[in-house]
């Protein structure tokens, strides 16, 4: 047995590397085929091809992120050397109806945890997806840098699971896609996805610096297990496999009803027919865990490769650079609106043709107040900073927000945060520890019988215009807007109620964009000019025409006018 890793890797442990990582590897797999018996075969295999698409550009970039991080280790000696997946996705890839940490996202991170720390890296498995309908764009993939943090280092993968929340919108994904190329840290992009239309959208751009995988249907992974709808012996099954095949289908079926093991909460919530059961969670999560330390391994190979002719300084100059390369080519690269669909009452292709050079490359800032998301965590929303799944800023409830805003006379009101995440969240001690973590919070504004006092809030705030302010910050931006609950066909009524004005001037018109919607002060001024010594900060005040109405809002986006030549 190789001798333990100290705390700090450093350089004299770099001839041991192959040894440790083969020490614990071993030590997984004699785990895996013992669970896993004669089905140890068709999950784990070391031709990850029936189950990854991956051209091999897309391949060497995230083995040369692994070599990246290998290096740094080696180099800077750090205490710990992270190695960020970043799951975003709807409602069933947060893992509602299950315990958290039986999501896919968590379930690869304890798989692959001490393999990873076998060469010195922490591997670590942030879900942030959301419920409540949520899709990639534009919201998500406008705000990436308020959700995922904004700095080179703070995600090497980032993975799309939105198939049932997008659709048929591809330009959605497509969105997301260029966002995700955009993000600082450059991570490679996995798609969770089996449809012919969009993935296409997202492959595209490892033309352009950005490496991308799509992960595929499972079906190899259970092909030939036992089927429980036809009255096939499930006793000698792995217990994630029993009941779990249903007339060749997983969790339908008399599955459906097997799908759930939630027995450490008396009441849990989201446990409904098109959310996948933990199960199917823990099949996604070791296959995408076992693809992962198959780079690892090729990753320490091109390590050692590497030290045979250079030193680990020289190693880690060699892949910044070769990073370097990927990051100008996307910068330099034309990107025409690829051929997607948008629904024309969410703003349809034309829309998103006018507007796609300034969404796809632009520095938007985004002020939200969605939860899970960095901006939250680290206090940069609130000034109040937390830890994910301990102790953060909620915000307040419905009715502490309606007695705020009525008790407030001849002045006007912040907007504060209102919780909107699960009932059992507030009620249920064991859902606290154990349930879903994300929420849909949102600015709240409500009527009050002062007419003269308004919602306020300046976008972005100080905190975070200081955290996303780059070089190509402008003065002359769209200003967007995200209502909770405003999906199609209901947003009429609520903006007839509602009165906005955006630095002293007023919107007459919303244009819906996705989900969210562009203010306008009128029909021929879609842009607002900001006034202030901070280009693209803004005063924004709302209030409702009546008492009894309100409005959340999810998040406020600045997005910068692209303008030719500039």
């Amino acid at each position: 047995m190789p001798a333990p890793l100290s705390s700090t890797f450093s350089s004299k442990n770099a001839n041991t590397l192959r040894e440790r990582l083969h020490y614990a590897t071993e030590k997984l797999e004699e785990s895996l085929r013992e669970e896993y018996g004669q089905y140890y075969p068709q999950i784990f295999r070391s031709n990850y091809s029936a189950f990854f698409e991956m051209g091999e550009v897309s391949k060497e970039r995230l083995v040369r992120r692994l070599t990246r991080k290998l290096a740094e280790s080696l180099v800077l000696e750090k205490k710990e050397t992270t190695f960020t997946w970043v799951t975003t996705g709807h409602s069933s890839a947060a893992g509602h109806g299950n315990l958290f940490n039986q999501s896919y996202t968590h379930t690869m991170e304890q798989m692959v945890s001490q393999v990873f720390l076998a060469v010195g890296l922490t591997f670590a498995g942030k879900n942030y997806a959301m419920g409540s309908g949520m899709c990639s764009a534009p919201e998500q993939a406008l705000c990436m840098e308020s959700l995922y943090g904004p700095g080179t280092d703070n995600m090497d993968v980032l993975s799309w699971d939105y198939d049932i929340t997008d659709g048929v919108n591809t330009c959605l994904t497509a969105l997301w896609g260029a966002r995700g190329a955009g993000h600082p840290s450059q991570p490679t992009l996995v798609m969770l996805d089996n449809s012919m239309e969009r993935w296409p959208l997202v492959r595209g751009l490892e033309r352009k610096g950005i490496g991308v995988i799509n992960a595929l249907e499972m079906a190899e992974a259970y092909k030939g297990v036992p089927d429980y709808e036809k009255g096939e012996n499930q006793t000698d099954l792995p217990k994630s496999l029993q009941h779990f095949v249903c007339n060749g289908t997983p969790e339908s079926g008399l599955c459906n009803h097997k799908k759930w093991d939630t027995s450490i909460c008396e009441k849990f919530g989201g446990q409904v027919r098109w959310h996948n059961g933990w199960k199917y969670h823990h099949l996604r999560g070791v296959i995408l865990g076992h693809f992962m330390i198959s780079m690892l391994k090729e990753s320490v190979d091109h390590l050692l490769s590497l030290l045979d002719v250079s030193n680990p300084e020289s190693v880690l100059d060699i892949v910044k650079s070769q990073d370097e390369k990927d990051r100008e080519m996307w910068i330099n690269s034309e990107m025409a609106l690829p051929e997607c669909k948008l629904d024309k009452k969410r703003g349809g292709k034309d829309l998103m043709t006018k507007m796609w050079p300034s969404l796809h490359k632009g520095n938007s800032m985004c002020s939200s107040a969605l939860f899970p998301s960095d901006a939250r965590l680290s206090g940069i929303v609130t000034g109040t900073p937390g830890t994910f799944g301990g102790k953060y800023d909620r915000g307040i409830n419905e009715k502490n927000a309606v007695d705020r805003a009525q008790n407030t006379a001849e002045k006007n009101i912040s907007m504060a945060i209102l919780y909107c995440g699960s009932p059992y969240m507030w009620n249920h001690e064991c859902y606290k520890e154990f349930g879903q973590k994300d929420s849909q919070d949102a600015f709240f504004v409500s009527g009050v019988k002062d007419d003269k006092v308004w919602h306020t809030k300046t976008v972005p705030n100080d905190r975070e215009y200081r955290a996303f302010a780059k070089g190509t910050v402008a003065s002359e931006n769209y200003i967007m807007i995200c209502v909770k609950d405003c999906n199609i066909g209901k947003c009429k009524e609520l903006f007839k109620n509602m009165i906005i004005f955006v630095d002293n001037k007023k919107v007459t018109k919303l244009e819906p964009f996705g989900a969210c919607h562009f203010l306008y002060a009128s029909e021929g001024e879609e842009t607002w000019v900001s006034k202030e010594d901070k280009p693209g900060q803004y005063e924004i005040a709302i209030r409702t025409s009546q008492a009894d109405k309100i409005v959340r809002v999810q998040s406020f986006v600045i997005i910068p006018l692209h303008k030719k030549n500039t």
